[in-house]
């Protein structure tokens, strides 16, 4: 399984939109480390709403961004092939890459990066 802890940044965002990487046709996820961005990232998802707060309230004005159980479920089972989705779409753009190195004028915007994350391949 992947590891989603959060980077060197407090916080992270990935979008599951359909053309990504891993899809759940719309929605994304946010990691983080720090307990009190979980906290504040919790209510800003659920309506500012303190779900299992002593005295639950609405605690500022929030929108209600919660994925559903089969967005979720989607999610986990996406996770699960992501390293193969990811290893697929680098053979993609590598084979495209050779395909198009003839052409004058083009020039690959991902040459010589380690590992290409990105979904569209760049030419120039």
């Amino acid at each position: 399984m992947a590891n989603l802890s959060a980077p060197s940044a407090a916080i992270s965002c990935f979008s599951t939109q359909q053309g990504k990487h891993m899809t759940t046709g719309e929605g994304g996820l946010v990691v983080t480390n720090d307990d009190a961005l979980a906290r504040r990232c919790f209510l800003l998802i659920n309506k500012a709403w303190g779900y299992g707060d002593a005295k639950p309230d609405h605690y500022f004005a929030a929108l209600n961004y919660r994925m559903c159980e089969l967005q979720s479920a989607v999610a986990l089972a996406q996770l699960e092939k992501l390293e193969s989705v990811a290893d697929r779409r680098v053979k993609a753009a590598n084979k495209l890459t050779k395909m198009l190195a003839g052409i004058g004028g083009n020039q690959d915007s991902a040459r010589g990066r380690r590992r290409r994350s990105h979904v569209l391949e760049v030419f120039a």
